[in-house]
């Protein structure tokens, strides 16, 4: 089962020590819009919240998406998107 805020967190990224680490969406400016409210799920299944419609497409490996209902449209992060934060955070 995932964790009460597990849906407010990014997917899990393995470290060569094989520490666990997660991404926090809303602390990359990438993924923040000015008076959107965006939360992406990493669940099995969609998470609907008044903001998005969260969908994990098979996290960590995956790409994880987002219909932002105010801006009517879907927000798709990539495999290598996560890679380079990976690579960023040094991790």
């Amino acid at each position: 089962t995932c964790p009460e805020d597990d849906h407010i967190w990014g997917p899990r990224i393995r470290d060569d020590d094989g520490r666990v680490h997660r991404l926090r969406w809303w602390e990359d400016p990438a993924f923040l819009t000015p008076g959107l409210r965006v939360v992406f799920g990493h669940y099995h299944m969609a998470i609907h919240t008044p903001q998005a419609i969260c969908v994990d497409f098979g996290a960590p490996v995956g790409p994880l998406a987002a219909y932002l209902v105010d801006a009517d449209r879907f927000v798709v992060v990539p495999p290598a998107i996560l890679d380079e934060q990976a690579a960023y955070l040094h991790i």
